[in-house]
């Protein structure tokens, strides 16, 4: 019988942290490449759940304009950044690119958006993550 190195962690997470977490490995074992503001961006929709997309882009570009606003007053040296400035059309833009490899679906005659049901993203009430990932040397 093979034997296996056992590793358990146990981490509390904010909800935000741990939707992340799972779009992180949904992502890395379908190897999917995407940037991190598309890792933003899906986080933020799992957080939101199903919404309308004008809404969601208004809300994440004025999330993403107070995290700015917040950084820049917490710096030292209070000069402008080069980063541009969140637009909804940003956002958008990163919708319709994730609704193009299928982690993003429209429903409701493509007014709102969600997370693919199939990626199987928990978002909702008390989570807790039990994987099983498994390397037998051969």
């Amino acid at each position: 019988m093979a034997k296996f190195h056992l590793v358990e962690k146990k981490v509390r997470m904010s909800k935000f942290d741990i939707i992340k977490y799972q779009i992180f490995t949904f992502c890395f074992i379908n190897h999917i490449d995407i940037t991190p503001s598309d890792i933003e961006c899906l986080t933020n929709l799992g957080e939101s759940g199903e919404i309308e997309l004008t809404d969601f882009c208004k809300k994440v570009a004025k999330k993403k304009l107070e995290i700015k606003m917040i950084e820049w007053e917490n710096s030292l040296d209070k000069k402008p950044s080069n980063i541009p400035e969140p637009s909804p059309q940003s956002i958008r833009n990163s919708v319709i690119k994730l609704e193009k490899i299928n982690l993003i679906v429209r429903l409701d005659g493509k007014r709102k958006i969600c997370l693919n049901p199939l990626m199987k993203i928990q978002s909702v009430g008390n989570i807790l993550l039990d994987f099983k990932i498994v390397h037998v040397d051969s």
